[in-house]
């Protein structure tokens, strides 16, 4: 196979890995953390905001 070829594979498996490497520590539940998850779409293109935010704990 052309050299061109098997690096484009090489680093699209990586970007690929990388991604689910994300992905799994974004929504691994933890206790005290909520997810905040927002998708909006403009007339300039889309935009995804993911963000950790703290629970206050009630006593």
């Amino acid at each position: 196979m052309n050299i061109v070829i098997l690096s484009l594979i090489e680093t699209l498996g990586i970007c690929m890995v990388g991604l689910m490497f994300f992905v799994a520590i974004l929504f691994v539940p933890t206790e005290g953390i909520k997810i905040k998850k927002e998708f909006k779409v403009g007339p300039e293109g889309f935009c995804i905001r993911i963000e950790r935010v703290e629970e206050k704990k009630k006593e």
